[in-house]
């Protein structure tokens, strides 16, 4: 997260001079006229990002301080960014037991078997070692098919694809829900 004070000055030319705020060249924000001290903030979900602030002057007169203003600009790293889904730090508060590395720990093994990254992605508690993503129920029709594949956690905020083949020799696994004979439950984050 990034977040910044501005404010500008430029009396009556608001609406022609512009203090501007923009993300990977497009523009984002704008303020103009005479505008006090504001917070602004934002959140970006990965990548490279550029910001860049920039004064535009109308080719007019001057008025005011004729300027614009920024202060205290802040990075705030809000989740790890070396796993391959960012964990939030306040996620990892409450395992922490004075570890101070967010990386680390969201790498390290919990008592479940589990990354600490895994079982947040899972919704697992990653200190107990009963706590696991485990398919809890298969039911097999008369036909042969299918009917019921349960899984815990079921949690309404994740995703879950169920992938299956007909036989473990099979090269590749796919989206089913047919009378595949083996199962897998991925789970996954809403984007």
């Amino acid at each position: 997260m990034l977040s910044f004070w501005w404010k500008v000055s430029n009396g009556t030319e608001e609406g022609w001079d512009w203090l501007i705020c923009a993300t990977n060249g497009v523009e984002a924000l704008r303020i103009s006229g005479d505008v006090d001290w504001e917070r602004q903030e934002f959140v970006f979900t990965g990548g490279e990002t550029i910001i860049r602030w920039t004064y535009e002057k109308a080719p007019r007169y001057s008025d005011g301080d004729d300027c614009g203003w920024l202060g205290s600009v802040k990075w705030i790293l809000t989740g790890t960014g070396s796993t391959p889904v960012s964990v939030p730090f306040s996620w990892l508060d409450q395992w922490q037991n004075g570890i101070t590395d967010y990386e680390a720990l969201a790498k390290s093994q919990g008592a479940n078997g589990m990354a600490f990254w895994e079982s947040y992605v899972a919704g697992c508690d990653p200190t107990n070692s009963a706590s696991r993503f485990l398919i809890t129920n298969f039911v097999v029709n008369a036909g042969g098919g299918v009917s019921a594949l349960d899984w815990t956690p079921n949690r309404a905020d994740r995703v879950y694809t169920v992938w299956g083949k007909t036989n473990l020799s099979d090269k590749g696994w796919y989206p089913t829900n047919d009378a595949s004979r083996f199962f897998k439950v991925e789970v996954r984050l809403q984007e």
